[in-house]
């Protein structure tokens, strides 16, 4: 759709885990906060990265969309708490958007069990081919993977988020992996190819990486 951006929002275990949730989340969306310390990792982008965002002005719709669940079930509280002042700051800033949330099926729903890890990456990959005019890319190869999608399928890709403040060789090294992988071996012949051809090998491989 040309009126839609897409924001993609690193959510679940890098938020929610046994030792992030530790961290006030009023930490997160200050600053970024290092994923494990001396890593030089960092997956979440402050508020501020979101703030900064330059909407254009055809965009009507904006869609927060993210995997809570990722890793810690339904206890992610940060996750949730995260995406709800995502969307607060974002309506305040632009209030004549309408700004929607995307989730994939919550754990022991029936379309959760219905739907492999696979399905539910193919799922994500057809929207982001399908209904982002922009694209806003986060953290995490998987992320990266939604990007390459974007491009392929002609859509613009705004990198703004994912390069804010820090950039880590790390989480460079895995997208630009992935980024090779799509345009070096699949050489699909449209988007939806693609996505065929990427949705196991980019859920499965480096987890911490790749959602």
């Amino acid at each position: 759709n040309a009126t839609d951006e897409i924001i993609h929002l690193r959510l679940g275990d890098v938020l929610d885990d046994e030792d992030r949730r530790k961290i006030p989340l009023a930490n997160y969306l200050r600053d970024w906060v290092e994923w494990w310390p001396k890593t030089g990792l960092y997956y979440v982008p402050p508020l501020a990265a979101y703030t900064k965002l330059n909407i254009p002005k055809n965009i009507t719709r904006v869609t927060l969309m993210g995997n809570p669940y990722y890793g810690v079930g339904e206890n992610c509280s940060n996750s949730l708490a995260y995406v709800a002042a995502v969307k607060r700051a974002l309506q305040r800033l632009h209030p004549r958007l309408d700004i929607a949330v995307r989730f994939p099926p919550p754990p022991g729903s029936q379309m959760r069990h219905t739907l492999g890890e696979a399905e539910l990456a193919d799922r994500d990959l057809h929207f982001v081919q399908s209904r982002a005019a922009v694209f806003v890319a986060s953290r995490g190869g998987f992320s990266h993977l939604l990007a390459d999608i974007a491009l392929t399928a002609g859509h613009q890709v705004d990198w703004s988020v994912r390069s804010n403040g820090r950039v880590t060789n790390l989480t460079l090294a895995t997208g630009h992996k992935e980024n090779w992988k799509l345009r070096g071996h699949c050489k699909p012949a449209n988007a939806g190819h693609a996505i065929l051809l990427f949705a196991v090998s980019a859920v499965v491989a480096q987890p911490h990486f790749g959602l």
